[in-house]
């Protein structure tokens, strides 16, 4: 405070000061965090997701704090609105949702309890008892209509049948593991008819990805021949020099390393030349 000696709280320092004003910053409200606080956003089984507090803290502080609050992005806003929509038209329906980032399945979760709707996690750092609870949990119990899980943990090998409605939040590269995580209700056994909602921006991202999954679409669907082209026939010349190549190049060093032994062995002849003297 001013007009007092305070001291440097820098590391090192300790130099006097006339005049010192706290600064509140992110840091500080995390070294203040009280042991007793407990994470919000924790799914039916108590199963929260866990992130380093450095990698945290606009969450924490936004739970913990009366003058602060989380605010959601545009694509977890009309993530929620689709899911409400959806619960209202047909709340006997489960619901899965698929995102990249674990922060914001923490994030989603979030919004979720708020809302009271039962909801359980499905990610990598999950451990497998609550994985298996959670696969338990969206199957049985009625209370639990929606599953958030990461897209290479909960996007192939299972079979959820159980939910008939899809979200993915965040696009992907390759259009297959998008189709592999919708695969997860489009399986034998489900009755109902099958909903699949992305969410897509207007940002330049999301339009660079879309035109990668056009693209990468386009090269398989061309290699497996299913964009309906005529294959181009190869002749039998070109066939010899696909299958012989190898073979053509490996009698070709043979070759050069029999010449390179061969001029080895060929010793060089010195010319010697005779001088005759006149008498």
């Amino acid at each position: 405070m001013s007009g007092k000696i305070s001291i440097c709280p820098f590391e090192d320092c300790g130099q006097g000061l006339t005049a010192a004003v706290e600064v509140e910053t992110l840091q500080t409200n995390l070294d203040a965090k009280p042991k007793e606080y407990r994470e919000p956003g924790r799914d039916s089984n108590n199963a929260p997701i866990h992130i380093a507090d450095d990698r945290n803290g606009f969450f924490i502080c936004g739970t913990m704090l009366d003058d602060a609050s989380v605010v959601p992005s545009t694509r977890l806003t009309a993530t929620m609105a689709v899911v409400l929509t959806w619960l209202h038209e047909a709340p006997d329906d489960k619901i899965l949702i698929f995102t990249q980032f674990t922060g914001t399945a923490k994030v989603l979760g979030y919004m979720l309890q708020t809302l009271d709707i039962g909801f359980v996690y499905y990610y990598g750092g999950l451990p497998l008892g609550l994985k298996r609870r959670a696969l338990e949990a969206i199957k049985t119990r009625p209370e639990v209509k929606v599953m958030v899980s990461t897209l290479k943990a909960g996007g192939q090998c299972l079979n959820l049948t159980v939910a008939n409605r899809v979200i993915i939040i965040d696009p992907w590269w390759n259009k297959t593991a998008e189709q592999q995580a919708f695969g997860r209700v489009t399986r034998m056994g489900q009755e109902k008819v099958t909903h699949l909602v992305n969410i897509r921006t207007s940002e330049a991202i999301d339009d660079r990805i879309h035109k990668l999954q056009k693209m990468k679409a386009e090269d398989v669907d061309y290699t497996l021949q299913d964009d309906g082209h005529t294959p181009p026939m190869v002749s039998e010349v070109e066939l010899q020099q696909a299958f012989f190549r190898k073979k053509s190049a490996e009698e070709e060093k043979k070759q050069k390393s029999r010449k390179k032994a061969t001029v080895a062995k060929v010793k060089p002849v010195e010319k010697k030349t005779r001088v005759v003297k006149k008498k």
